[in-house]
């Protein structure tokens, strides 16, 4: 079974607003979904999301956060908690210097937390009336918490050996010392890119696709949302999204990539 959940990192990201229809002042989103099943597994899932822009004639101000809890017959699967802020300062039109800070924390990753700092260059290579192409790119640091592994948690493995005469003379092998047995943290450069596309469809519904690389030598992480939404009345929309998330170094025992179907009830103001 599939669970529902809302996306995290990419869902803050919002489509970019026409140039001759940007309109200055607040805006933003918020988002709720809840799901229960029950048979033979019960699920639950909630997840809460808030954007929020301030646009003026020479910046953009993106505040975003969010939370999600997921349970499985009884056993946690999910929690994790996102909260950032992006700022955009325009040079044209089309073109524009973004900052961002962002802190998430997964007690279900490789990770306790990350603490991800960055600045680039944006640009918009298409603004039209159907369609919005941002593409980012640029460079930060990135603090993360690696999750401690228990003392005594790695047992070691046993090599079966003989001597000459048949006789066994297995012995243990110790654990990696690479191996980590208690948290540390992890400091590093990285490398920031991003592309974000929305496709209008007709006036109330559209289609997003976003991906977000963050690279640096210790993980390369890969946000993936295709999403397709639509007002259903007045400021009230729904949301269904495809979200890959990939990593590729997480710790033994772990996916490298986790997929998401989510659907979400959307108040945007």
């Amino acid at each position: 079974m599939k669970k529902i959940l809302l996306p995290l990192a990419l869902c803050c990201v919002t489509s970019v607003a026409i140039a001759e229809d940007v309109e200055y002042g607040w805006s933003g989103s918020a988002s709720a979904g809840l799901t229960m099943t029950s048979g033979n597994t019960d699920t639950t899932n909630a997840v809460l999301d808030a954007y929020i822009k301030n646009e003026t004639e020479r910046a953009r101000h993106n505040y975003f956060a969010n939370l999600l809890n997921a349970e499985d017959t009884g056993t946690k699967t999910g929690d994790r908690f996102l909260a950032g802020y992006k700022y955009d300062y325009k040079l044209s039109d089309v073109s524009y210097i973004w900052v961002e800070g962002r802190y998430e924390q997964d007690k279900f990753s490789s990770y306790e937390n990350q603490l991800i700092g960055s600045t680039g260059y944006g640009r918009k290579v298409l603004n039209d009336d159907w369609n919005q192409l941002d593409i980012e790119a640029g460079i930060g640091y990135r603090t993360s918490d690696v999750r401690e592994v228990p003392i005594g948690a790695i047992t070691p493995a046993a090599i079966e050996l003989f001597d000459a005469a048949g006789n066994s003379i297995s012995g243990p092998v110790a654990p990696d010392p690479a191996t980590p047995t208690a948290g540390y943290s992890e400091d590093e450069m990285v490398f920031r890119g991003a592309m974000f596309y929305t496709r209008k469809i007709n006036d109330t519904a559209s289609f997003v696709q976003n991906i977000v690389v963050i690279s640096g030598s210790s993980n390369t992480a890969i946000d993936s949302k295709t999403a397709i939404s639509a007002k259903v009345a007045g400021n009230i929309g729904l949301e269904a999204a495809y979200i890959v998330k990939h990593n590729t170094d997480v710790s033994v025992g772990s996916d490298k990539t986790d997929t998401t179907t989510a659907l979400s009830l959307v108040y945007g103001f």
